[in-house]
């Protein structure tokens, strides 16, 4: 869907560096490419974003997790983006 209610900020998160990942929100991609320390905690110069997908029965079973990167963002004035995962 694509109405207001899809695009409601409570099916919006942003993760900042320094705060703690969510078990189940792709930590283990993102353990992997060394984005999140030993505390669990996001690295500097990424925010991590996960969108809820709305659907008709307002279910909201499943969301696109993705990484924003801060310097390549800067540099080219522009959302440098990668999708990390798609799913439930």
């Amino acid at each position: 869907m694509v109405d207001a209610a899809a695009r409601a900020p409570a099916l919006l998160t942003i993760i900042e560096p320094g705060q703690p990942v969510p078990h189940g929100w792709a930590d283990e991609q993102l353990a992997a490419l060394g984005m999140i320390d030993d505390g669990g905690a996001l690295t500097p110069g990424h925010w991590l974003i996960r969108q809820v997908l709305d659907d008709y029965d307002r279910h909201h079973d499943y969301a696109i997790i993705a990484l924003l990167d801060l310097k390549a963002t800067d540099e080219s004035e522009k959302p440098s983006i990668s999708i990390v995962s798609v799913g439930p």
